[in-house]
């Protein structure tokens, strides 16, 4: 469900892919190609939310500001199942693990990984190409080019997999 909140009402591509029970709420951008799926929250009432082209918000994650801190979502970003992501920015190409959280002020640079059940502090910068994982998270190596070239395809993967599921998912009734 999209809902305006006070005078805001989210601006959504009509080439993004929103599947079942999302809901997005007010300032949000999502750009062309971007996919949401099922049982994520987008809520932009205290700050604005963007969210790029080809990126990939996977089941049940959470997208959400705070009053200092907006969220920007950079181009081809993965973000994984469960992840939270609060007040921070994630720049293009990179890969927030499932069931991490990136905390407000933290910048994840681009083609930079965050692992699975990381926790990134607030206002730390996970820097460009370089791997993150832990609790809270430090940095552990570079992103190395096989890497890099996997989240390239995780974006294009999960915008193709959204368009088989726009055009060919049907809900049963029993």
């Amino acid at each position: 469900m999209v809902y305006r909140f006070l005078d805001f009402i989210p601006q959504i591509d009509k080439a993004a892919i929103l599947l079942d029970n999302v809901t997005i709420i007010g300032r949000v951008q999502i750009a062309a190609k971007a996919n949401i799926w099922f049982n994520c929250v987008i809520r932009g009432d205290i700050n604005s939310i963007s969210i790029g082209e080809f990126c990939n918000i996977q089941d049940g994650s959470i997208i959400h500001v705070d009053h200092d801190f907006p969220t920007i979502v950079g181009s081809g970003v993965t973000v994984g199942h469960g992840a939270i992501i609060h007040g921070c920015e994630i720049k293009s190409n990179s890969l927030i693990g499932m069931g991490a959280t990136i905390l407000n002020g933290a910048v994840v640079e681009e083609g930079a990984i965050v692992a699975a059940g990381a926790l990134v502090k607030e206002k730390f910068t996970v820097p460009a190409r370089t791997l993150a994982a832990g609790v809270p998270a430090k940095i552990i190596r570079p992103v190395s080019d096989i890497e890099y070239q996997a989240i390239l395809k995780s974006a294009k993967h999960y915008y193709e997999t959204a368009m088989q599921y726009q055009n060919n998912y049907v809900r049963e009734e029993k």
